[in-house]
């Protein structure tokens, strides 16, 4: 016998809906970026510390994801209802994800799980179902703040890699 998956749609405009063994949710989805994870922190009373492999029990329940932002199309954050975050990343990039903003799909194990082992499906056009490789607790999505100051960052970067003199020039 085939173990079942349990997949748990999370999508602000059709909030409370139950349809067969897929569960229906409100999540508000924050802003997509390219950012790389958000550095490691020292852990909250009751939290994981940052970089642990972890898992969020009971996901496939309503409220078992609280939240969620996309990384480009190379992983996930995902909050639990404990508001523990937790950053996903995919086996192979994600085509489509970076162009959701309200709805994603959670395949969790029989079990209710969100790990390592679970999936996330892009609906739509795309419809991708893309693996996790790893699900690591995390301070979360950087924030726009944090955002611009990388991107600085890897621009100047770019700039004195390019400069002429620069050791990756010079011959």
């Amino acid at each position: 016998m085939t173990a079942r998956v349990h997949r748990v749609w999370k999508g602000s405009f059709i909030a409370g809906i139950v349809v067969g063994a897929a569960a229906f949710a409100t999540v508000t989805s924050a802003a997509d970026t390219a950012a790389a994870p958000a550095a490691v922190a020292p852990a909250k009373p009751g939290m994981l510390p940052n970089g642990q492999e972890g898992h969020i029990a009971f996901a496939n329940q309503p409220d078992g994801i609280l939240t969620w932002q996309t990384d480009g199309e190379k992983g996930i954050w995902v909050q639990a209802p404990n508001r523990q975050w937790y950053y996903g990343k995919f086996m192979s990039p994600c085509i489509g994800i970076d162009f959701v903003d309200t709805r994603l799909g959670f395949d969790t194990e029989p079990n209710g799980d969100f790990d390592k082992f679970s999936f996330v499906e892009v609906p739509g056009d795309f419809h991708q179902r893309c693996q996790l490789i790893s699900l690591v607790t995390s301070n979360g999505p950087p924030t726009a703040k944090e955002r611009k100051a990388a991107k600085a960052a890897a621009a100047k970067a770019a700039a004195s890699a390019t400069a002429p003199g620069s050791s990756a020039t010079a011959h």
